[in-house]
């Protein structure tokens, strides 16, 4: 079978993770794989660590086949997720892509769901909706508080459509959190939305002891920033230290992270570390107290997961699907600095309370690994699936 996984971008943090975790799996099955990217680009030269991941992988990038494609990355006014390779690729996408070329396309995330939908439409290939988080929850999650009030209303409700639209005509439905599975339901005609969680690389081994160290790794962008984390440092003891990695999608972020940094007095304690090597970043794993992030995430984390997958106990709102307060972290309200502080500080003065919770992280975890998710992914997909050549028919189409 021949199967397209579509990205909307190259960029640095769980694409090439998992678009490599799924190509491979797919291919030793014997299916022919290709990494479809909607945008060319999108890894900066500190992001050299991520290649390693798509060594031998195939990728095409859509965007190198279209005059002047190159200059589509501009970021949309207000929203820091879109950029105009979003709104245009389900215009050029299918154009590109030919008819009978791909016998399914899994398209990573709603947005780039709606390319996969337009190439449907235009080309009769089958697309798999694998909605991380839904578009309306995004925009009720992350731009309540930013957009002028009378924007608002109408933008959920074509949120609302739009993630109506693409899973309605899509073969399946996956999403990675019963949450995220609810709203689907509710909001469209697919009443079996499946859920297949994100994965991770366990350890063979966890240390004895924990380090002494907070830690947070993410891509921080708009709505996901590190700032909270600075007021429940100023409210721990001076002797606890908070490590901050990952990349910044504007480099705004990092700038004023840094900058109330310091008007804290907290440059002391808190070290921005930026954009890590693998190696580096597994041994900030094994080695930190705890690891803490300052959203609440419906989904699965992809960081928690890792943490997890290291023995490392994990600090952030509602935790994340899979995990259980007191079992796995500790997991203070959104927003509440003091219970924050007081979760962290738990952690901090009592080294064998998160060694027990993040060896039980450690256990989950090992049940969630790239192969088990993998695996659950094409055995979903397989129960939706005919195509009809294979079966020696050599009539177009697919069953849905």
């Amino acid at each position: 079978m021949r199967i397209a996984i579509l990205a909307e971008r190259m960029l640095p943090g769980s694409i090439p993770k998992i678009v490599s975790a799924e190509a491979s799996y797919l291919s030793g099955l014997g299916h022919e794989v290709e990494v479809v990217t909607i945008m060319e680009g999108g890894l900066p030269p500190d992001s050299y660590q991520f290649q390693e991941f798509l060594k031998g992988v195939r990728i095409r990038e859509l965007s190198r086949e279209l005059p002047l494609g190159k200059y589509l990355s501009f970021k949309l006014p207000f929203f820091s997720f879109l950029s105009a390779y979003h709104l245009l690729g389900p215009l050029f996408a299918p154009f590109i892509i030919k008819k009978g070329e791909y016998d399914i396309i899994i398209a990573l995330n709603p947005v780039t769901c709606l390319t996969a939908y337009m190439t449907w439409r235009r080309r009769k290939i089958p697309y798999v909706d694998y909605h991380w988080d839904p578009f309306s929850y995004i925009i009720a999650k992350v731009y309540r508080r930013r957009l002028p009030g009378v924007i608002l209303p109408p933008l959920l409700k074509l949120a609302s459509w739009f993630d109506k639209l693409v899973v309605d005509n899509s073969l399946v439905a996956i999403t990675v959190s019963e949450d995220h599975a609810g709203q689907l339901r509710s909001l469209t005609q697919k009443k079996d939305v499946a859920i297949v969680y994100l994965g991770c690389k366990p350890v063979e081994h966890i240390p004895e002891a924990r380090g002494d160290y907070l830690l947070a790794i993410d891509r921080w962008d708009r709505g996901n920033m590190p700032h909270l984390l600075l007021d429940v440092m100023a409210k721990l003891n001076g002797g606890s230290r908070l490590f901050v990695a990952g990349f910044c999608s504007e480099e705004w972020i990092r700038e004023s992270f840094l900058e109330a940094r310091d008007e804290k007095g907290l440059a002391g304690r808190v070290k921005w570390l930026g954009p890590v090597s693998e190696e580096v970043l597994n041994n900030l794993y094994l080695g930190a107290r705890a690891w803490i992030h300052p959203i609440e995430e419906t989904s699965v984390s992809m960081p928690a997961l890792e943490a997890a997958a290291h023995g490392c106990p994990v600090i952030m709102p509602r935790g994340s699907p899979l995990f259980q307060h007191g079992v796995h972290g500790l997991f203070p309200e959104e927003g509440n600095i003091d219970q924050y502080a007081e979760f962290a500080g738990m952690m901090i003065n009592d080294e064998h309370l998160a060694r027990e919770m993040g060896g039980n992280a450690w256990k989950l975890a090992r049940e969630y690994d790239w192969t088990a998710h993998a695996h659950l992914l094409t055995e979903t997909i397989m129960k939706y699936i005919a195509v009809p050549h294979l079966a020696g028919d050599d009539s177009e189409g697919s069953s849905r």
